[in-house]
């Protein structure tokens, strides 16, 4: 496609022979990129539009995948800082300067090569979790016990008690998919759980197992029922606010 312009010439043509289209090709160019950043600021106007929404099943499979190693990282992690710096299962801690709140402070304060959050402890990076996957933050609870997994008894010593990571507020697809990725089969639904494990902030650990509440099933114990024997999974709550729930166990006692 050839442009004409009346256009003086930039610099004078040698003798007999016309001046060329300089100003033609220049004016070319310019349209060519009006164009291209007139349809790159449409295509990012339209993802920043639609970033806003639910997520995507390739986004709720990504989140699932992200979180579920995050938790396998922190559990690896504890099982350096008990075989390598010593530390006890109620050494184990969790405090952070980017927590809003102290709950998983210990008294007294614990040794910093006990802290899963720490450059000389375990070496993890606290993670915010994404506003589109739950509006809740990971909680670290040792109040809880999965039966089948460790030693299950029925009293309230706490003895008995799992260290859980666990992160609330999920979507029923989300928690499918994570069950999915895990490789377990609930027939296609969400398993329930009886009792409520997150309701307060004291269930948060730090540094004291103390007996309160079961991972099992609907049944609420005792085995067999869906989530016995089961170390990591996603369930939805019968009692509480119904949440749907991701956990791993990170200390099986």
């Amino acid at each position: 496609m050839n442009f004409i312009f009346k256009t003086k010439c930039l610099s004078r043509p040698p003798l007999g022979e016309a001046c060329p289209r300089q100003a033609g090709n220049v004016v070319f160019i310019v349209l060519i990129a009006i164009i291209l950043f007139v349809s790159l600021s449409a295509a990012v106007k339209q993802a920043m539009e639609s970033g806003g929404g639910a997520p995507s099943a390739e986004t709720n499979t990504i989140n699932s995948t992200s979180f579920i190693q995050y938790a396998s990282d922190i559990k690896s992690a504890i099982n350096s800082l008990k075989l390598l710096n010593g530390c006890s299962d109620e050494d184990i801690s969790f405090t952070s300067p980017f927590w809003t709140h102290t709950d998983y402070d210990h008294s007294p304060v614990s040794n910093s090569a006990c802290r899963v959050f720490s450059s000389s402890g375990g070496g993890i990076d606290w993670q915010v979790v994404d506003a589109r996957v739950t509006e809740e933050q990971w909680e670290f609870i040792g109040d809880t016990r999965v039966h089948g997994i460790g030693t299950t008894d029925t009293g309230d010593s706490g003895e008995s008690n799992d260290l859980i990571i666990a992160l609330p507020g999920l979507t029923e697809t989300m928690c499918k998919n994570v069950n999915k990725r895990l490789g377990l089969n609930f027939g296609g639904v969400v398993p329930e759980n009886a009792g409520d494990i997150i309701d307060t902030t004291s269930r948060r650990f730090n540094g004291s197992y103390s007996a309160d509440d079961d991972i099992v099933g609907s049944s609420g114990g005792p085995c067999p029922d869906d989530l016995c024997y089961t170390k990591s999974a996603c369930f939805k709550e019968a009692g509480g606010s119904e949440n749907y729930i991701f956990y791993n166990v990170l200390i099986a006692r």
